[in-house]
């Protein structure tokens, strides 16, 4: 067994010590150790990667217990986690905090470095224009999955112009477009380019012009990579 195996492998005997039950103290503790050594917590201890996109409407990186507190008394109660369900120490953890708060927990997955289904992003565009502020949007880092994310509600729910809604994607907020995360601003770009020929709306692309089997192929192909038109 290698190294990567034996890491994988350490890695889920942790998530097993925890899975799905805080309620005992060794339980809570190792699940708390988790979110702070494997799921970078020790990082997002020292930097917030949390912004305000619109009125009451806000992205970040991953919230701790304490961070989720912060947010409730900021008036916000949904949260919006773009990771999806997980056995992360991290996600047990918010879990049971929005419980406790009385926060409405929603998950839905997004991709770093993937592009998901048409079905997939459509749910996005209703859970978004569905969703009533104040509400938080998080992934991991706050920089790929909550910049997309960020980019789909400003265009599909305040109608920004698309070319202004895709700054949501950019080093500032840690986002890294000229590596693989880089297929997410490829994305918007297409639609950028629809939008300013047709006028097209976002969800309209989706349904009838959004291919994501071709976008990934012509982007790790090289061709969308190097070739992104600059937002």
């Amino acid at each position: 067994m290698g190294i990567k195996d034996k890491f994988i492998e350490f890695d889920r005997k942790w998530r097993e010590s925890f899975s799905g039950n805080l309620k005992d103290p060794i339980r809570r503790i190792s699940a708390e150790r988790h979110a702070w050594w494997m799921d970078h917590g020790l990082l997002r201890s020292l930097y917030d990667n949390e912004f305000e996109i619109s009125k009451g409407i806000y992205r970040s990186n991953q919230p701790s217990p304490k961070k989720i507190e912060y947010w409730f008394r900021k008036g916000v109660r949904t949260i919006l986690n773009l990771r999806g369900e997980s056995d992360q120490g991290s996600y047990y953890l918010e879990k049971e905090a929005c419980k406790t708060l009385g926060i409405n927990l929603i998950n839905h997955q997004l991709g770093a470095s993937t592009l998901k289904s048409k079905e997939v992003l459509l749910e996005l565009c209703k859970i978004l224009k569905t969703i009533k502020g104040p509400l938080l949007m998080h992934c991991k880092s706050g920089s790929d999955r909550a910049g997309l994310a960020s980019v789909i509600y400003l265009i599909a729910v305040k109608k920004i112009n698309p070319s202004v809604a895709a700054n949501q994607l950019s080093i500032k907020y840690l986002h890294l477009r000229w590596y693989i995360t880089g297929v997410l601003d490829y994305m918007i770009s297409e639609y950028v380019n629809a939008f300013e020929q047709t006028g097209i709306e976002f969800e309209d692309w989706l349904e009838n012009d959004y291919d994501r089997d071709q976008l990934l192929t012509t982007f790790f192909n090289g061709r969308g990579k190097w070739s992104m038109r600059r937002l």
